[in-house]
């Protein structure tokens, strides 16, 4: 589980994938509720990324006015898993939601994940 805003799972996928040497090939959105990420290794391994919240965003409100929300991540890294790698792409998913959770505090990514945005 993490806790982050809606708005912001692009952007910490994005990060994470960069951070762990992933790409992110495409992104769909299966139903209102699930956000389907696919991802690419260095070593050209198939990367899955569901990001789940508990119920539909209410169209009354906008999504950057929304607030934290509880989300479920689930990950699968290449055709028999790696629960390792999985466990680091989840934690650096549900970090960085964290890092970006309200509006204009958004933190640089932390320096130890090199890359852009430092």
């Amino acid at each position: 589980m993490a806790t982050g805003d809606w708005i912001d799972v692009n952007a910490a996928v994005l990060a994470a994938a960069q951070h762990r040497a992933m790409v992110v090939e495409s992104e769909s959105k299966p139903d209102e509720t699930t956000l389907r990420f696919e991802l690419l290794t260095v070593k050209s391994e198939q990367v899955t990324v569901n990001v789940t919240r508990s119920f539909p965003p209410d169209h009354s409100v906008r999504l950057s006015q929304e607030g934290p929300i509880a989300m479920s991540i689930e990950v699968k890294v290449g055709r028999f898993g790696d629960s390792k790698r999985e466990q680091e792409l989840i934690d650096d998913i549900r970090t960085r939601l964290g890092d970006l959770v309200g509006p204009f505090t958004t933190k640089p990514l932390p320096a130890s994940w090199g890359g852009w945005g430092n």
